[in-house]
C-alpha cells in the first residue's frame, strides 16, 4: 500500500498552510549544489586534460542536473494542480482513492 510512504507535498485547508515554498527552496537548493559540483568537475576536468574519470564525474553531475530540472518543472506542475483544487474537490478524490484501495 502507498499508504505509508512518507508525502512530500502537503495543502491543509483547516489551517489554510501548506509545504509548498519548503519543496520548491530545497529543490532550488539541490540545483544550486548540482550546478556548483558540475562547474567543480568541469575546470577539474580542463585542468587534468579532460582525464575520464574527471569527465565521468562531470558526466554524473550533469545528468543529475537535468532530472534536477526535469523534476523542479513536475515539482511545479503538481503544486499548480493541489492549488487549483478547492476543499471539496480535494475530499471527492481523495474518497475515489481510497475505495479503489480498499478494493485491492
Amino acid at each position: 500500500s502507498n499508504l505509508g510512504k512518507k508525502i512530500i507535498l502537503f495543502r491543509n485547508f483547516t489551517q489554510n498552510s501548506d509545504n509548498f515554498a519548503e519543496a520548491k527552496l530545497k529543490q532550488v537548493l539541490l540545483l544550486i549544489f548540482l550546478f556548483l559540483a558540475s562547474v567543480f568537475f568541469a575546470s577539474l576536468a580542463a585542468i587534468n586534460e579532460f582525464g575520464a574519470v574527471d569527465l565521468v564525474f562531470l558526466m554524473i553531475c550533469l545528468l543529475l542536473l537535468v532530472m534536477g530540472i526535469i523534476n523542479l518543472g513536475l515539482l511545479f506542475k503538481q503544486i499548480r494542480i493541489l492549488k487549483s483544487f478547492s476543499k471539496e474537490e480535494m475530499k471527492e478524490f481523495l474518497t475515489q482513492r481510497m475505495k479503489k484501495y480498499a478494493k485491492k
